[in-house]
């Protein structure tokens, strides 16, 4: 190994982001952030994906954080209204979903307007955008570990992924899910045409679709409390509301 570097070993020297020795790399200046709570999101977008950490994790150069568990500055920067502002500052990359993708760089990022409030509003704000991580996180799990039980009953231990109407479950028929597992398993018939399988599957894959439907719900509901306060922070009319709706909320 010393060999190899040694080769390199004039031009490791002139770096400047170099550790105690030429071979070394710089230590990261903000190492101690990673395991504080810390507000995240892609680099890459095309809709509002701020979340909060608290699992300690490290993340890629692919996202960015804000070491911070404001529920207030997160529930700011989820909103449609900063969105919109978004939209107007940060780079485009490309149309996906019939919606823009967006670069969400700190040189954008440090001039998204945090309106002031009342600290009764940010209290709520937060408790909005805190309480839609949660229901966020429990629908997910839920959907995976559905997806994990799909894959424990029916791919005979193949690594097969799971097609479209499978992994949307949800919004499917019990006959309509059996059609996509037999696709995505490569199995000989639709299993859900077997009688005793489909008894046991139907109570099952119906309460977990009321579940998921009851969160869906709730998450919706927050969201729409959410962006209607942050609406009156930027002091928007009603029909300024209804054109920045019309363009962001697609």
């Amino acid at each position: 190994m010393f060999e190899h570097l040694n080769q390199f070993r004039d031009a490791a020297i002139r770096r400047t982001d170099q550790g105690k020795f030429w071979w070394e790399l710089r230590s990261c200046d903000y190492w101690d952030a990673f395991d504080s709570p810390k507000i995240v999101w892609p680099d890459i977008t095309n809709r509002p994906r701020f979340s909060i950490d608290r699992s300690h994790s490290l993340i890629a150069d692919t996202s960015f954080m804000v070491p911070s568990d404001d529920g207030f500055l997160l529930g700011i920067l989820a909103s449609w209204a900063t969105w919109f502002f978004i939209s107007k500052t940060a780079q485009p990359l490309r149309l996906r979903s019939d919606r823009w993708q967006y670069r969400l760089k700190a040189q954008y990022m440090q001039h998204v307007p945090i309106p002031e409030a009342a600290e009764s509003e940010r209290n709520a704000i937060s408790e909005l955008a805190l309480g839609c991580c949660a229901l966020a996180r429990e629908s997910y799990q839920g959907q995976v570990n559905f997806h994990r039980r799909l894959f424990q009953a029916f791919s005979g231990g193949h690594p097969d992924a799971l097609n479209q109407t499978a992994e949307a479950w949800w919004d499917h028929s019990l006959n309509q899910l059996g059609d996509a597992l037999k696709q995505s398993f490569k199995l000989p018939t639709n299993p859900m045409n077997n009688p005793r399988l489909a008894d046991e599957w139907e109570s099952y894959l119906q309460e977990k679709q009321k579940e998921n439907a009851r969160l869906t719900r709730a998450l919706a509901d927050a969201e729409v409390e959410l962006n209607d306060r942050v609406y009156r922070l930027f002091n928007l009319t009603p029909d300024e509301v209804k054109l920045l709706q019309k363009e962001v909320e697609h």
